[in-house]
This record gives structure tokens, C-alpha cells and sequence, in this order.
């Protein structure tokens, strides 16, 4: 063999591909945490929006605006893990007046969900037909309907955790939003770890 011939060898070759691919292990990693955190950004955010569009909504109209939180089940599946909210007022002033909602529902960003448990969402507490309703007024108070008791002095709220593994508290994930919401003005707070 001659000497002179420069190159690397196997074992070099085999280095660099071994750091390249830990490189790329921890850049995957690192990214699929951002697109988690995001997600649970986005679903804060929508939640956030739909108090924000009851209440201006209730107030420009002089009417009351209901909120539903809706779990279903996902399709294809048996799984109650799936949330949809929608804003909406009734046509009429009659018994028999029909919800209209302001827009299509909408739903949270996959692989989030609202914290079922009182302890974790106060609003969803106790769902009626698996639908969480609150009414808002054009003075902004807010009120429970659909057999939710909540009282101004514990708190209405909700929290947002990931999906993929069930929360009984919050010291169970590192990764979750709360959404305070005042029952005498509908405005939110957002508390995030």
C-alpha cells in the first residue's frame, strides 16, 4: 500500500456518521417539543378567543351568548377525547328558539385535550350529555347552565393538557395551560408553566 495517499479511514467515516446521526436524534427531539408546545399555544389561544367572541358578541347585540364545550368521540374510535367549542345564540325568545352558532364548531389541535376532572377544569365539571354550556351576558357576567354549579369564589377554569396519557392532576405533566376566566367581566387569564 502507499503511504502518501491521502483519505480517511473506516473507522474515521464511521465516527462522523455516528456523531451526525446523535446530532440529528436530539434536533428531532428538540423539534418535536416545539410543535407540542405550540400546539398547546394554539388550543390556549382558541379557547382564549371563543370567551373573547361570546362577550363582544353578547355585548354589540344586547343578547345572551351561549358557549358549549363538547367532548365527542373521535372517529373511527370509542374514545372520548375529543373537544369541540362553539359560540352561538338562540333565534327567537320562545322555549322552542333553535341555537344558531356564529361558526362551524371548532376543535382543539390534535393530541390536546381539556382536563375533564373538577379539579383541573371547573367548568367542565359536570357535563350534561358530555356538553359543558355557559351563558354569556350583555353585561359580561357569565353563567353556568346545563347543571354546572361553579361559584365566583373558587374559580372557573380550564386546563389544557396533552392527550396522549391521562391527567389527574397537574403535578402529573410538565405541559399544560390553564385558562382562568372571571365570571363578572368573561375576560381571561392564561397561566402557563
Amino acid at each position: 500500500m502507499d503511504s502518501d495517499r491521502a483519505g480517511f479511514s473506516l473507522v474515521e467515516l464511521l465516527m462522523v456518521v455516528a456523531i451526525v446521526m446523535l446530532l440529528m436524534t436530539s434536533a428531532i427531539i428538540g423539534f418535536n417539543s416545539i410543535v407540542s408546545s405550540s400546539r398547546m399555544e394554539q388550543a390556549g389561544r382558541m379557547v382564549v378567543d371563543e370567551f373573547n367572541i361570546a362577550r363582544q358578541t353578547a355585548a354589540a347585540r344586547n343578547a345572551n351568548v351561549e358557549i358549549r364545550f363538547i367532548l365527542t368521540n373521535r372517529p373511527g374510535t370509542s374514545s372520548n377525547v375529543f373537544w369541540q367549542m362553539e359560540s352561538g345564540m338562540f333565534s327567537g325568545k320562545s322555549a322552542n328558539a333553535t341555537f344558531v352558532p356564529f361558526r362551524a364548531k371548532t376543535r382543539l389541535p390534535e393530541g390536546i385535550i381539556m382536563a375533564p376532572s373538577s379539579g383541573l377544569s371547573s367548568i367542565l365539571g359536570n357535563l350534561t350529555n358530555n356538553v359543558a354550556t355557559l351563558t354569556v351576558r350583555p353585561n359580561g357576567i357569565l353563567e353556568p347552565r346545563s347543571g354546572l354549579s361553579l361559584s365566583a369564589r373558587n374559580g372557573w377554569f380550564i386546563t389544557l393538557v396533552p392527550g396522549r396519557k391521562p391527567v389527574a392532576s397537574i403535578n402529573d405533566t410538565d405541559d399544560f395551560i390553564t385558562i382562568q376566566v372571571d365570571p363578572i367581566t368573561t375576560r381571561t387569564t392564561i397561566y402557563r408553566p
